[in-house]
């Protein structure tokens, strides 16, 4: 079944002239509950993965429980140097040098790197054994031609760790494969089971296995995130007369909530960032080009009902979908859930022909 986005209700580029050279096509992915296939584009479906070819494992480091009591006034103290950074767990600024060599020293000599609750974390830690990838996401050339397929690739397989790792992921490490899908003589009956270890198996298993979604492509034109004065892909003084736009008390429609980027699983056009704009730059020297955004909800709570949510879901009782978390009614038909309803930013340098994988995850 097909979606469809229902039309801008303005022509931003007739008010913003400048923004038309801005403009990029993005496919929304549109994921929906499924059985798919190894031969359908999925979300947590099954990959066309080779038998004779070792399934990828995991030996980054992770972050690990730290098992030794921390004195509850260094707990504390830990808590306010952190509030004093963080506003409901999202930074605001950045630490003062002697904030950070306080934290340090209180740390037990900078081995703690993470405290949540009365419990204190290790920095990370190499997994004991390599653990399985698991399944994520399969795009064939056919049917998203718009992926930079690199040589006679025609098949994109995305797979991630199902366990929380350090910056720049802050939850599940990606790896992305590029295959001809007619290569695959003898396909791999099924992958072997992953393992859930390190910080929080219990969250990595709820929320980072993906429920089986086929997917619905659908192409769209976006402009660049803008959410002036905090962070913005467009020029500044652009970004400022946008801002005043929105301002006007005649302007019903918000340049970012109706205009600009689309929230969702998709691929190409321009990141909707939670936090702010982060372009990762190629060894090669260029930076990178966004491949493609996992997001924890297919439309944000802020638009529901409106722009993004597609003209076919609209009279749909299932809408808020077949798993709720952390109390946020968001509609997750692939059930996972990034941080606190965040999104992970895919990005590739089409100059190599490797296609190079950067990216990282942002939540609220």
């Amino acid at each position: 079944m097909v979606r469809t986005t229902p039309p801008p209700p303005l022509d931003i580029t007739a008010v913003f002239p400048e923004l038309g050279l801005l403009g990029r096509r993005a496919v929304r992915l549109h994921p929906r509950a499924g059985t798919p296939g190894r031969g359908d584009n999925s979300l947590g479906g099954p990959l066309l993965w080779p038998a004779e070819e070792p399934w990828p494992v995991c030996d980054r480091w992770l972050v690990a429980e730290r098992r030794e009591p921390i004195a509850p006034e260094d707990l504390q103290r830990l808590r306010r140097l952190h509030d004093a950074t963080h506003d409901g767990g999202r930074q605001v600024r950045e630490e003062t040098m002697e904030e950070y060599d306080e934290r340090i020293r209180i740390a037990a000599g900078g081995k703690i790197d993470l405290v949540a609750g009365d419990r204190a974390f290790l920095e990370p830690q190499p997994h004991q054994d390599p653990a399985a990838l698991i399944p994520v996401l399969q795009l064939y050339a056919r049917d998203i031609p718009e992926l930079p397929f690199p040589g006679q690739t025609d098949l994109l397989q995305l797979l991630w760790c199902p366990n929380w790792h350090d910056d720049p992921w802050h939850g599940p490490h990606p790896v992305t494969v590029w295959r001809s899908a007619a290569a695959v003589a003898e396909p791999l009956a099924s992958p072997p089971a992953p393992r859930f270890d390190g910080l929080f198996p219990d969250l990595a298993r709820r929320d980072y296995v993906p429920l089986p979604c086929v997917l619905h492509p659908e192409r769209i034109v976006e402009y660049p995130h803008s959410e002036w004065p905090y962070h913005s892909d467009l020029p500044d003084a652009l970004a400022e007369q946008l801002h005043r736009w929105d301002q006007q008390p005649d302007v019903p429609y918000s340049y970012w909530n109706a205009l600009s980027t689309a929230p969702g699983t998709k691929v190409g056009g321009h990141p909707r960032w939670v936090q702010g704009p982060w372009w990762p730059q190629c060894r090669c020297g260029l930076r990178m080009q966004h491949l493609l955004t996992i997001a924890s909800d297919e439309f944000e709570i802020a638009t529901l009902g409106r722009r993004w949510l597609p003209l076919e879901d609209r009279d749909d009782p299932t809408i808020t979908g077949r798993r709720l978390t952390i109390d946020r009614d968001c509609w997750a038909p692939h059930g996972i859930m990034l941080g606190d309803v965040g999104s992970l930013y895919l990005f590739t340098c089409t100059a190599c022909a490797e296609r190079p994988l950067a990216g990282t995850m942002q939540a609220w």
